[in-house]
């Protein structure tokens, strides 16, 4: 079974054989021993990866992303719960509910996103190395032809001039290939992952302010008619005024902005 420190050690096997077949090539060295180097790194690479994709996702990092989904949980909850529960008269608040599979979707898509930025961060910093590397040589060679112009010609100008236009093309070799293998930039998953809790947590707050409400309301419901009863027990007169209960404007402010 490949571990990821197997993996992680033939992926770097692989990029420093890769590493040597771009110097012989600069260098003018014969390259039959890299390339073949190169191969064997890269099969055994392979392998590995397929192995890794065989036996699935590494237990360790299931483990941390379930346990930051349930921490984002619990945090989350407690936080509506909180916001909530600061109308409620009640000692024992009602806990809320979040799903902890749309978390571990959330977190896994966060962990995968930072490897993609990760990787594609560690791209462009090698394109613009290649890239420094080319301007310097166009710069070498735009130094060298306009001192010949001016009439100071030297007997090694030809091979300067040589090796500046070889690594050139070696360099713009490199350059091609290396923008061939780009990672996929990050694609919107994050995002709808992102809404979707964002969505989630807000039903769920608003499911829970909605619950308190209809507790309160029926224990108004309860006092009121209890005051009804009271009422006729003491025998208010017909048309008195009795004990009642003033309509706040607040309440019905609320009932017109389609609460009820």
């Amino acid at each position: 079974m490949a571990t990821p420190p197997l993996l992680e050690k033939a992926r770097t096997q692989a990029e420093t054989a890769h590493h040597r077949l771009c110097e012989a090539l600069l260098s003018g060295e014969d390259t039959t021993a890299a390339r073949r180097a190169l191969i064997e790194a890269e099969a055994r690479l392979a392998e590995l990866s397929r192995e890794s994709t065989r036996t699935g996702p590494d237990p360790e990092i299931e483990a941390a992303i379930q346990a930051e989904a349930a921490a984002l949980v619990a945090e989350t909850a407690e936080a509506i719960a909180a916001r909530v529960n600061a109308f409620s008269p009640y000692p024992r608040p009602e806990p809320v509910e979040l799903p902890l599979s749309l978390a571990v979707a959330l977190v896994r898509a966060r962990h995968q996103h930072a490897l993609v930025e990760a990787d594609l961060t560690e791209h462009r910093a090698k394109e613009q190395r290649i890239q420094t590397r080319l301007d310097d040589l166009a710069a070498r060679r735009a130094g060298l032809m306009a001192r010949r112009l001016d009439g100071d010609e030297r007997p090694e100008d030809a091979a300067e001039l040589a090796l500046i236009e070889a690594d050139a093309r070696a360099l713009e070799q490199m350059l091609a290939a290396h923008r061939a293998t780009r990672p996929t930039e990050p694609r919107h998953d994050l995002h709808h992952r992102e809404a979707h809790w964002r969505q989630t947590c807000n039903e769920a707050e608003g499911h829970a302010l909605r619950a308190l409400a209809e507790r309160l309301q029926q224990h108004t419901i309860t006092l009121a008619e209890r005051l009804v009863d009271f009422n006729r027990e003491i025998r208010v007169a017909p048309g008195g005024i009795g004990y009642r209960m003033r309509v706040e404007a607040r309440w019905r402010e609320a009932a017109g902005q389609g609460v009820w």
